[in-house]
């Protein structure tokens, strides 16, 4: 029995280095493909995608305004500053939506989020976390706010939305918790279930 030259265990040390680099590559491609599709096996959907990116925008418009909201009629302009790209403002759901050529042309676009108006200028740390603020809309104006009743794009009975604490979740139409115009949940003892068509 002759003994291993040492030759040899670099050869099994480099094999060795490469199945564990490769291990950890697999494991990585893997865990990035899972949160990609979460735990639905879906792809994550472009208008949550773009939600997510207005709602940091806002979130981030809060922190510096000293956790207030900004005015409804001019939410879109003020969140402009912390997402400059278009293509984030228009919901790709909405028949009809439009990205403007420039800033100047933003009144020619069309969008398809709102803002919940009755948090104009409200203080963040005042409203319960699940306060939903942005939501996709059938008005597709720049600057687009009113009630959450107005809200668009129910799919497989969910809707996505954005709320006070700065990320957005998906929400059932079917469900007794479901918010009310003013994107605030019902207290358990008031709760009913919304219409079928929303």
């Amino acid at each position: 029995m002759g003994q291993i030259r040492s030759y040899d265990w670099d050869k099994m040390l480099h094999v060795s280095a490469l199945v564990v680099t490769g291990c950890a590559l697999s494991l990585c491609l893997i865990f990035n493909v899972r949160a990609i599709f979460s735990n639905t096996g879906h792809p994550i959907p472009k208008q949550r995608i773009h939600l997510i990116q207005l709602q940091n925008a806002l979130f981030m418009y809060t922190v510096d305004a000293d956790g207030k909201y900004p005015i409804a009629d001019t939410w879109m302009d003020g969140v402009w500053p912390y997402e400059k790209d278009f293509e984030f403002y228009v919901n790709p759901n909405e028949p009809g939506t439009h990205v403007p050529k420039s800033y100047a042309d933003r009144a020619n676009g069309r969008y398809g989020f709102a803002f919940v108006r009755s948090l104009e200028m409200r203080d963040r740390s005042t409203l319960p976390g699940e306060q939903v603020t942005l939501f996709p809309s059938k008005n597709l104006a720049w600057n687009a706010n009113g009630q959450f009743s107005n809200f668009s794009f129910v799919r497989l009975n969910r809707i996505y939305v954005g709320n006070v604490y700065g990320y957005t979740t998906g929400l059932d139409v079917r469900s007794a918790t479901f918010p009310g115009p003013d994107g605030m949940r019902p207290k358990s003892s008031d709760a009913s279930p919304p219409s079928e068509t929303p």
